[in-house]
C-alpha cells in the first residue's frame, strides 16, 4: 500500500510538472494559440479535478507541512504561477462555483506561513546533514517560489477585477450616453411637433 502511495504521489507531481512545464512557455516560442483555444483550455481545467487538488493542498498549510513535500508544491506554485501569466486562466485563480475557497484566497491566507518559511533558520545542525543537497535546493526553492507565486496570483485577479470595474463603468456610461441621446431626440421630436 505505502509503494502504491509513493508511486501515485510520483505520478501527480510529474503530471503537475507536465502542465506546468506547458504554461510557462513564452508564447515568442510557439505559435500563438488563439482564444478560443485558451477558452477551452481554462474550461478543461475547470472541469477535472486539478483545482480541487491545489486547494486540498493549499488549505490549512504549516511551514513543516509545506516543506515536508516540497516537490509537490513547487509543481502546484508553478501551475498557479503559470496561470496568472495567462489571461484565460487568470479566472480560474478567482471564486468559483464547487470551490470553497478560491487560489487568490487561500495565496492571501497562506501569507502568515510563507513568512514563516522565510524566517525559519533551517533545523539544528543534524537535522540539517541529515537531509541531501536536492532537499535543501527543493527546500529554499518552495520558499521563494511560494512567496513569487502569492504575489502574481493576487495582483493578477485584482488586475482582473479592476479591468471587470473598468469595463462595467465604460457599459454603463455608454448606456446613460445612449439614454440622454435618446431622451433628447425625444424631447426634440415633441418640440418639433407642437
Amino acid at each position: 500500500r505505502e509503494d502504491t502511495l509513493k508511486k501515485r504521489y510520483t505520478r501527480t507531481v510529474k503530471t503537475l510538472e507536465c502542465v506546468a512545464s506547458f504554461l510557462e512557455i513564452p508564447p515568442k516560442y510557439i505559435q500563438p494559440m488563439a482564444q478560443k483555444d485558451w477558452d477551452l483550455y481554462a474550461q478543461i481545467i475547470k472541469a477535472s479535478p486539478v483545482l480541487k487538488v491545489f486547494m486540498s493542498y493549499l488549505f490549512g498549510n504549516t511551514a513543516s507541512g509545506i516543506l515536508s513535500k516540497p516537490d509537490l508544491f513547487i509543481a502546484i506554485l508553478r501551475c498557479l504561477s503559470a496561470m496568472s501569466e495567462h489571461e484565460a486562466l487568470v479566472p480560474l485563480l478567482d471564486k468559483l462555483p464547487g470551490l470553497y475557497k478560491s487560489m487568490y484566497e487561500l495565496m492571501q491566507e497562506n501569507q502568515d506561513v510563507v513568512e514563516e518559511m522565510m524566517d525559519e533558520e533551517d533545523e539544528d545542525e543534524e537535522d540539517k546533514n541529515q537531509k541531501s543537497i536536492e532537499r535543501l535546493k527543493q527546500e529554499e526553492m518552495v520558499k521563494k517560489l511560494f512567496k513569487a507565486t502569492m504575489v502574481k496570483v493576487v495582483r493578477s485577479v485584482d488586475a482582473m477585477a479592476l479591468n471587470k470595474k473598468q469595463v462595467l463603468k465604460k457599459e454603463r456610461e455608454k448606456r446613460e450616453q445612449q439614454l440622454l441621446l435618446r431622451t433628447k431626440s425625444e424631447q426634440e421630436e415633441e418640440e418639433s411637433k407642437s
